[in-house]
């Protein structure tokens, strides 16, 4: 699994190899990302090119994501707002 972070479209892009479906669980600290545009409150998540459902769990400083994928799936974008 790798992860990288585009500051061109304030993501985090999640390239990974799977041999079944499963879940991913994410921490994201809010100084790394945070969801907030405007007035909408979420992430956009995208796994291999279509936007995916998702849960969340919210504390002060993180977002913790539960992202679920399928076997075969390669890629998890992470979309939402960089703060420096």
């Amino acid at each position: 699994m790798d992860i990288k972070r585009d500051l061109f479209t304030n993501s985090l892009i999640i390239s990974m190899e799977t041999t079944r479906d499963g879940e991913l669980t994410i921490t994201i600290p809010k100084n790394l990302i945070d969801e907030k545009i405007g007035k909408n409150t979420i992430f956009f998540v995208i796994v291999d090119g279509e936007e995916s459902q998702y849960e969340e769990t919210k504390t002060m400083a993180a977002s913790i994501l539960i992202i679920p994928f399928v076997n075969g799936n390669q890629e998890i974008e992470i979309v939402g707002t960089y703060y420096p």
